[in-house]
């Protein structure tokens, strides 16, 4: 090995060394900056009188519900004051902190450094209100709040009389009832009622209760001036006193006074003994091994993508099963579902049967061809756990001028092709095998591919996620390279979703008929190409679009992504 090579390799490490240690001086600067301001919302009682939901709430102050998994996965893992963890997109509570997208805006939105707060649920509930950016195009005050909730603007001294004094989620204290500052929060007499409100245990700052985990996210920042605490209403939920807090922060100085030296410490002996190594290996030709190493690896192929959560999936399951027992409670059938199209605001019911008798909730629309619902009133209404998903072989197409539009396979009655541009029609078909293995609508459904090749993905790459995955990474998905070859998986399920990578031959069609046409429809056959005897033909074109031949209109393929949740 040259000198050359040596000294430039031994250069590079002592350079990244450097590096190193510039970031480990600057740390202390960056950690003492204040986190940057975000976009929040404080979930309240209700919203026009029905319980808040992600799926309204993205509606409201994003324009678009299905936008309720970019809130979603904002805020999924956050710890919230009571203690709850985010992890569901159907429940959320009043008080808690839903941190929103940067283009979220309306009545109700805060901006500003997200507040670690807690609440013990065991507390005394009481009303309070969170000060929002503004209100009708106009700053808060609470003369306004008063009037509001109060239903008399003179009451503004019995909200000041209720706050005077009492630490907010910024440290400072309200002493002044000219001025409030949106991500504060203010107690409210019992009289109050309104959109907005929250009712349960105030919040405050500091440790949290027993019992009660320490938050993984949030910044609020302890008062850093001196003041007696409140000994008004909500004292018992202020921050400690700042004379106990001086400790931790004379602390905190020592710590920081003799951080420099150990920071050298930490990195200076790493340097040489990557220094020693490197000369080492040099002269030992390790380095020219690894690099053939890593070569070879260069051409494995990469791990496919983990699955993204989308809360959409989960509020559209829910919806469906609040049908199914609606249907069950009505003493009547589920109806037959050809395609399910999900608006800003309601969800609609394409029937493949007209049925004029809908059950409480719901409304018959086009003579009984299509049933229609408020989202906001199918999120509040029961749900019997223990019935099945009534419609698991649903898979997304894209969008329509209505909303997002999903059909039912299960619905055919018969084999289905997909036609036209070859391209998109397997991309298509990639998402939707993805979509039946992941979705919480259809968990247990099978899905059998056909000539695709073993490991090999339904078509190549979908949606904005990897396809590559072997069937063996997606639960309930299986391969063979031919009719033949499924016939056991054929004979012994208990049904499922079948998907061809071609039109059949030979005797092929006369077998796939039949599965497609039994009674009990126990297998929906997708084919990718043209079939004569297709029940449902779908022509995707070259333009992006899908024309179904059941909605009157052609569904868009730019931009949709398959509804799914590991």
């Amino acid at each position: 090995m040259s000198v050359t090579v040596l000294r430039r390799a031994l250069t590079s490490v002592v350079a990244a060394a450097l590096f190193l240690l510039a970031g480990a001086w600057s740390a202390p600067a960056r950690a003492a900056q204040a986190p940057p301001p975000v976009k929040y919302y404080v979930v309240s009682s209700s919203y026009q009188g029905q319980p808040e939901f992600l799926f309204e709430i993205a509606q409201r102050f994003l324009g678009n519900g299905n936008r309720s998994t970019d809130i979603f996965d904002l805020n999924k893992g956050h710890l919230e004051p009571d203690g709850t963890t985010v992890a569901d997109p159907t429940k959320i509570s009043p008080g808690w902190l839903l941190q929103l997208p940067n283009d979220a805006k309306g009545e109700g939105v805060i901006t500003g450094v997200l507040p670690t707060l807690h609440f013990d649920p065991s507390g005394t509930p009481v009303k309070y209100y969170w000060i929002a950016n503004g209100y009708k195009g106009k700053p808060e005050f609470l003369a306004e709040i008063a009037q509001r909730f109060l239903g008399n603007g003179a009451r503004s001294t019995d909200i000041f009389a209720l706050n005077k004094n009492r630490q907010e989620p910024d440290g400072q204290l309200l002493t002044d009832p000219a001025k409030l500052t949106p991500g504060w929060f203010v107690k409210l007499p019992d009289d109050a009622k309104g959109d907005g409100l929250i009712a349960g245990p105030l919040p405050f700052l500091g440790p949290a209760p027993p019992g009660q985990p320490a938050p993984s996210q949030g910044s609020a920042v302890a008062p850093t001036t001196t003041g007696s605490a409140s000994t008004g209403a909500g004292a018992s939920h202020s921050a400690p006193a700042s004379a106990p807090a001086s400790a931790p922060a004379s602390s905190k100085s020592n710590s920081s006074s003799s951080s420099p030296v150990v920071l050298i410490l930490a990195i200076a002996v790493p340097v040489l003994v990557i220094a020693a190594l490197v000369w080492w290996a040099l002269r030992a030709g390790l380095f020219a091994k690894l690099g053939a190493g890593m070569r070879g690896r260069r051409s494995r192929k990469p791990s496919p993508a983990a699955p993204r959560d989308d809360a959409a999936a989960w509020t559209i399951d829910r919806v469906l099963r609040t049908l199914a027992t609606a249907c069950v409670q009505a003493g009547r059938p589920l109806p037959g579902v050809a395609a399910v199209v999900v608006g800003t605001d309601t969800l609609t019911l394409r029937l493949a049967r007209p049925d004029e008798q809908p059950p409480d909730g719901w409304s018959a629309e086009h003579q009984g061809r299509s049933w229609a619902a408020p989202l906001r009133l199918l999120q509040s209404a029961p749900v019997d756990d223990a019935l099945p998903a009534p419609y698991p072989r649903l898979v997304s197409t894209g969008d329509s001028d209505q909303g997002r539009v999903l059909l039912n396979l299960a619905e055919a009655h018969g084999v289905i092709s997909l036609e036209g541009d070859a391209r998109l029609a397997r991309t298509l078909v990639a998402d939707w095998v993805r979509e039946l293995s992941g979705s919480p609508w259809s968990r247990g459904t099978v899905v059998l591919r056909i000539g695709f090749g073993s490991g090999a993905s339904a078509a190549g790459s979908g949606s904005g996620s990897s396809s590559g995955s072997a069937s063996g990474e997606m639960p309930g998905v299986e391969d063979a390279p031919n009719i033949e070859a499924a016939a056991a998986i054929l004979d012994e399920a208990d049904g499922g979703v079948l998907v061809l990578a071609r039109a059949p031959g030979g005797r092929e069609p006369e077998r796939i008929s039949t599965l497609a046409g039994t009674a009990d429809g126990r297998w929906s056959v997708v084919v990718l190409g043209s079939l004569k005897n297709a029940s449902w033909r779908l022509v995707a074109d070259a333009t992006g679009t899908l024309d179904t031949g059941l909605l009157g209109e052609p569904v868009r393929l730019h931009g949709k992504r398959p509804l799914e949740h590991a």
